[in-house]
């Protein structure tokens, strides 16, 4: 029998499979790679944002902070694209058992290991869309970044972003930001939507097509922490790990500023 959800966490919401085809099909393991390093949203928001990215079977695609690879074998396998799969933190031969997992067809992904900020290898690009999946605020929230990723990009290519920000800015240094679990790092760099929509636009290089907080983002977190207690049957090291997370949620939930998701398209000028 599962373990009961503890009583502070019972109202947080589940994402149903109507509010997406790839949760339908794949369930939340599939979704979330069965707790395997993927973040809230999953591929599930990497669908939402192929639907707003225009991109076709052949495309040549740049995957930033692809972690796993599970991104990449989406776009690779039902995409069609054609994929490089960037990341500094796996190394490629574990990124390749995802490729195996998937089916994906492994001439269509090629796996680099590096820092995005130091430069692809020469002769990489130009790329028909730079997919950024729960990754571009690691790197990208300085304006070299921007230029770079519009020279990796054709003239009318897309950058398209879907990744964790905030409902509006926190006061990071009080309760309960504060206490985030040693992610502190990352916080300074989720930013708003507004904020991300203005950076991404400040070059003069990118018009912005579509830019959404989504509707159910912060759905995605409940839902992520849901399923993360689940797999590990609400154990108590579970929660001493990320009760500081539950109570974010939590704050959210009251009004609070709160973690959701964006979704962002912008075209190469």
């Amino acid at each position: 029998m599962a373990a009961a959800v503890p009583l502070p966490y019972r109202a947080f919401r589940t994402l149903m499979s109507e509010r997406g085809d790839a949760l339908h099909r794949l369930g939340r393991d599939g979704i979330y790679d069965r707790g395997r390093m993927m973040a809230p949203g999953g591929l599930l928001l990497l669908e939402r944002m192929v639907g707003m990215s225009g991109l076709q079977p052949g495309s040549r695609v740049l995957d930033l902070g692809c972690g796993r690879a599970q991104s990449s074998c989406y776009l690779a396998s039902e995409c069609g694209c054609f994929v490089t799969a960037l990341d500094l933190w796996t190394p490629a031969d574990q990124r390749l058992t995802c490729g195996d997992e998937s089916n994906a067809k492994a001439p269509s992904i090629l796996h680099l290991t590096g820092d995005f900020r130091r430069g692809l290898p020469a002769g990489s690009g130009p790329f028909d869309a730079v997919v950024a999946l729960q990754s571009f605020h690691a790197f990208g929230a300085n304006r070299a970044a921007i230029r770079y990723a519009a020279r990796l990009l054709r003239s009318g290519g897309k950058l398209v972003l879907g990744q964790t920000c905030f409902s509006r800015r926190p006061v990071l240094d009080a309760p309960p930001f504060n206490a985030c679990g040693g992610f502190h790092t990352d916080y300074a760099t989720y930013q708003t939507l507004a904020w991300w929509r203005d950076h991404i636009e400040s070059e003069h290089q990118f018009r912005t097509d579509h830019a959404e907080e989504c509707s159910d983002g912060d759905v995605m977190w409940e839902d992520h922490f849901l399923y993360m207690g689940e797999r590990a049957g609400w154990s108590r090291e579970f929660l001493v790990n990320f009760s500081w997370l539950g109570e974010q949620i939590r704050f959210g939930r009251k009004g609070g500023p709160h973690l959701t998701h964006l979704m962002l398209s912008a075209t190469k000028l």
